[in-house]
């Protein structure tokens, strides 16, 4: 069952990458926007199912386009025009960074 996931994963890559070629987003970035959407996080999902430390992979990137979608939320079209402070630090003795981000 677990590489059954792997499987279901690694089918759910091509409707992220299909419409991810650049004559086709632009043509109709709209349908690409919600098929990547839809298709990431059933990708997330079965990655994790498959091999639940993928998490420490995706959780960076998922938290970045949370941040992003939150200022889009506010009723701009864009990123929100204020910035984020955030402190990075280099946990002792690994390569692990720590970031913080205050609101």
């Amino acid at each position: 069952l677990v590489n059954f996931f792997g499987v279901v994963a690694f089918i759910a890559l091509i409707p992220l990458a299909i419409p991810a070629w650049p004559p086709l987003r632009r043509r109709v970035y709209q349908v690409f926007q919600r098929l990547h959407v839809a298709g990431a996080a059933v990708f997330v999902l079965c990655c994790a199912m498959h091999d639940l430390p993928i998490l420490l992979f995706a959780v960076p990137g998922l938290a970045a386009w949370y941040v992003e979608w939150r200022g889009r939320a506010g009723g701009g079209r864009c990123c929100s025009p204020h910035r984020l402070h955030a402190t990075a630090k280099l946990l002792p003795g690994t390569s692990w960074v720590e970031l913080t981000i205050a609101d």
